[in-house]
């Protein structure tokens, strides 16, 4: 036997010889107790259960967060139900869509889904209507809000501001299942909106699209007659293209209500020349040619670098005397009367084009360019300095904005060549920034074919150090016929 068993054996019988006779005895039985007075929170195991509620009220939040975690720790936002309150998960009521279409708006040759939706709708929706255009060209949706009240309508889409793409024709809760008796609101595709470009208020009458992509109305002091065969006399508006359509009075006519878009002299004769769209007849006086018609908004006329006849002196630093600007190798130079200010030009063969003053800027401006040539091209990058506390500043171009430089094909129209993009100064003392979009061989003066270019026309200004270009303007200019702007010519 080992060492400790000896020791273990020898504690229990010391032990054993401590039990007396009367401690084998059974314990008598213990008399109940009579039941506790007092709160229950003073009564034995009562803390036990305080303790047991506390830590269910703990853990219940516990278990209900780590069932809104993912297996790597994170937080799992599909199990997290939103919170009335949490302004992340509110959103604004969706529109109501009440009529659709589709339609190339923006003009690049693929159709663009139109809609009309209800806007605010939800258990009492406003009666105010939008139109929402999902561009293809740049993948962004338009809107135009509807300034009355009411339920608009898609009535059609049709060219009639001889522009590219299409323009919405929307009625505004119609008189009649026949959508062209009804007032329309003509909608257009400008500088990526869309605007209403009709301003026309319409009595009872009849609106239609004839050739020419032009827009024509008649309108009358009463309702259309049962049962007669001539409605008269009318009276007729056409609308000529421009950033607004612009109504032309074409006098009284008759109609009849089988075919209301073809407009007959009351009482018999010889009827007026035909627009409608199903060869029916108008009263269109004979418009003046495209190149006698001048877009409004526009310079007078459009020129090439090197011709301003500007000087190349003015105020230059604003203290009252005359300074005096220069092009010297490949610096621009500023002669102040006390001292001379100098700038750097990249590029070569650099050119001074003179001293400007552009709405911005609270001094004049030094412009000039340097010019390069390759394959037939020509590349015309313009500089614009200006002296801004007391140092000579090359203003730069906004980042995303319009080109600012010139680039034009060196070869003849019969060739393919001609200007993509024209900066030039204008006699008015401003600067220009011309983009050619399109161009068509029409007839011109004296029946001769002329190549017309449609383009668009913004003017530039200072903000800061930096070169902003205007809302363009729309137009056509034609070389072979001269350097002014023109109302683009059908096609165009």
């Amino acid at each position: 036997m080992s060492d400790i068993e000896q020791r273990l054996r020898s504690a229990l019988e010391a032990r054993a010889a401590l039990v007396q006779p009367e401690d084998l005895t059974l314990n008598p039985v213990l008399e109940p107790t009579e039941p506790e007075t007092g709160p229950w929170w003073q009564r034995p195991g009562s803390y036990l259960f305080v303790a047991a509620v506390a830590l269910i009220v703990i853990a219940l939040p516990l278990l209900a967060l780590a069932n809104t975690m993912d297996d790597d720790g994170k937080r799992d936002e599909d199990q997290v139900a939103p919170s009335p309150t949490d302004p992340t998960t509110m959103t604004d009521p969706v529109p109501m869509e009440i009529d659709k279409g589709a339609a190339d708006v923006d003009g690049d040759g693929t159709k663009d889904s139109i809609r009309v939706v209800e806007l605010d709708s939800g258990a009492e929706p406003s009666p105010r209507s939008a139109i929402e255009v999902d561009l293809s060209s740049t993948g962004e949706t338009v809107s135009y809000r509807y300034p009355r009240l009411g339920t608009l309508e898609l009535a059609e889409a049709a060219d009639v501001d001889g522009r590219r793409g299409l323009e919405v024709f929307a009625v505004l809760e119609p008189t009649s299942k026949d959508l062209h008796r009804s007032a329309p609101s003509v909608i257009s595709l400008r500088d990526g909106e869309l605007t209403e470009i009709l301003d026309e208020d319409f009595g009872t009458g009849y609106w239609w699209v004839g050739e020419g992509a032009q827009l024509w109305w008649w309108q009358s002091e009463d309702e259309w007659p049962a049962g007669t065969a001539t409605i008269g006399p009318v009276e007729a508006t056409s609308f000529r293209h421009g950033d607004r359509l612009q109504p032309v009075g074409e006098g009284s006519w008759c109609v009849d209500p089988t075919v209301p878009d073809d407009l007959q002299q009351c009482g018999g004769g010889e009827p007026p020349n035909s627009t409608g769209t199903d060869g029916g007849t108008t009263g269109e006086p004979e418009a003046d040619p495209w190149w006698e018609e001048h877009p409004e908004g526009l310079p007078s006329t459009w020129a090439v670098e090197g011709e301003y006849g500007g000087g190349a002196t003015g105020d230059l630093d604003g203290n009252g005397s005359t300074d005096t600007a220069s092009v010297a190798g490949s610096e621009v130079r500023v002669d102040l009367g006390d001292e001379v200010l100098t700038a750097a030009i990249d590029g070569a063969n650099p050119a001074l084009e003179g001293v400007v003053a552009l709405d911005g800027s609270a001094t004049p401006v030094v412009l000039g360019h340097t010019t390069e040539g390759a394959a037939g091209t020509t590349y015309v990058t313009w500089f614009a300095f200006a002296v801004i506390d007391g140092e000579l500043v090359r203003l730069n171009k906004a980042p995303l904005g319009p080109p600012f430089d010139s680039i034009y094909s060196n070869l003849t129209t019969e060739e393919g060549g001609h200007p993509t993009v024209r900066t030039w100064v204008a006699g008015d003392n401003a600067l220009y920034g011309m983009d050619y979009l399109d161009r068509l061989l029409v007839e011109g003066p004296d029946d001769a074919e002329v190549w017309a270019y449609e383009v668009r026309v913004r003017t530039w200004y200072v903000d800061g150090t930096t070169l902003r270009a205007t809302v363009p303007v729309h137009g056509c200019v034609a070389p072979d016929i001269g350097r002014e702007f023109y109302q683009c010519p059908d096609g165009l």
